[in-house]
């Protein structure tokens, strides 16, 4: 699935901003709502117009995230399965568990996870897959009826770490952010990467914490990531005044037959 950075662009401001909020493509430009503000700019593109929200089921930081698939019955609605994170504190650092129950089989299971450093990052696709990023940067995402692994793939190294997940309308893609600027597409239908690109801009890294975001556009067309950057290795310790967010929009782009990406 190849996609083309269709527009890239670092904002400076005074203070720092809410990126979880709107973001539209109409007539050829890119609207952004920032600060109460908005914002918009020229991509060179004609009739290109569509919307795309971010979802607050999209991403999640910490325990407690947990997705519920349910069947209606005749007296309501019957909660069937669960699927959580849990943080169990201990003297020298938490863990982090995944539990599941299947409440038509009386079954149910915990798996530990491979988070010690911070609290795992968690999101829930439409299709109630839960995916879990532990500290190696793996995304694993698992059925939420079955409690069963359905997929994994690699979204961050040793030297960096995921700080943004979405999943498209059907929950078959699902992307990812990293700090090294670089955007992750995993199909979780053919269980395999179908993209990697690292975004080219003039910042050296994006800011960990959480506060970036990535959006899928519901076709999957579009790709629409925000993050707070940093020009320098310096910026480590002392955050830059003022601050500059970075923008990028990916578009999907059909190659000729023949011609791989």
């Amino acid at each position: 699935m190849p996609y083309k950075q269709l527009f890239s662009r670092l904002i400076t401001t005074d203070a720092p901003l809410d990126l979880a909020s709107a973001f539209a493509l109409e007539d050829g430009r890119l609207y952004i709502e920032l600060g109460g503000e908005v914002a918009h700019f020229d991509l060179g593109v004609h009739d290109l117009s569509i919307t795309l929200a971010f979802s607050e089921r999209a991403f999640a930081s910490g325990e407690n995230t947990a997705a519920t698939e349910r069947a209606e019955g005749a007296e309501g609605t019957i909660w069937r399965t669960t699927i959580s994170v849990e943080r169990a504190s201990s003297a020298e650092q938490p863990d982090y568990w995944l539990n599941h129950a299947d409440m038509d089989a009386a079954h149910f299971r915990r798996l530990k996870l491979n988070a010690h450093s911070s609290a795992p990052r968690c999101g829930v696709t439409p299709n109630g897959h839960l995916y879990v990023v532990d500290d190696e940067g793996i995304i694993r995402l698992y059925d939420a009826h079955k409690g069963d692994q359905v997929g994994a793939f690699q979204a961050a190294g040793t030297d960096s770490r995921v700080i943004a997940l979405t999943a498209n309308a059907d929950g078959r893609l699902v992307a990812a952010l990293n700090s090294r600027k670089e955007i992750t597409l995993y199909d979780t239908q053919l269980r395999r990467l179908a993209f990697v690109r690292q975004v080219r801009d003039e910042a050296v890294w994006y800011d960990p914490e959480p506060g970036a975001i990535i959006s899928l556009s519901a076709d999957a067309l579009y790709i629409i990531a925000a993050a707070r950057a940093h020009l320098t290795l310096a910026d480590a310790d002392t955050p830059p005044t003022p601050i500059v967010y970075a923008i990028t929009l990916l578009h999907f782009v059909t190659l000729p037959t023949g011609v791989t990406p």
